[in-house]
Order: C-alpha cells, then structure tokens, then sequence
C-alpha cells in the first residue's frame, strides 16, 4: 500500500467519528417520527377506512356476509402485519451491533 493510501486511510479514520456524531442523531430522530408516524391516528384512520372499503366491496359484490367479515378480519390482520413488519425492519437496521 503506498504511503498516499495509508495516509488517506488516516483521514478517513479520523474524520469518520465526527460525521458519524452529526449524522446518528439525525437518524435517530427520522427512525423515531418514522415510527411515530406508524402509529399515529391518521394511519388508524386510513386503516379503518380501508378495511370499511374492503368489506363494502366484498358485500357489493354479492360475497355472503359471514364470508365477507371473515375475509375483512384477515385483510385487517394482514395490514396490521404488514405495519408489524415494517416497524421490525427499521428497528433491526438502527440496532447496535452487538
């Protein structure tokens, strides 16, 4: 390794810790709207207006009522695992390496 490298290794290394000071509690606070955001009532509000809109579609469509209610609670489930999921990918990317 010529000596130009190693010395550009060294002000990586030496600039690395302040960018990271800066930028982690920037990422730290997007995760944490992000999160917020997930859980907030107008998220609650669109899912229960598209869990309504499912069911309705379902009902129009001529689809037995038990039927659709039993097929409304799965898609609700289904949204609510997929929000489950998100929020369990994010906070397994911002975790600490052990």
């Amino acid at each position: 390794m010529a000596d130009s490298d190693i010395e550009e290794l060294q002000a990586v290394a030496e600039t690395l810790p302040k960018i990271m000071d800066a930028v982690v509690p920037k990422i730290g606070q997007l995760i944490r709207d992000v999160l917020r955001g997930l859980y907030s009532e107008d998220i609650g509000r669109e899912l229960g207006g598209s869990v309504a809109a499912f069911y309705r579609s379902l009902v129009d469509a001529g689809v037995p009522q038990q039927m659709a209610e039993s097929m409304t609670m799965e898609f609700m489930h289904a949204q609510k695992n997929l929000i489950a999921d998100a929020i369990k990918a994010i906070q397994e990317q911002t975790r600490p390496p052990a």
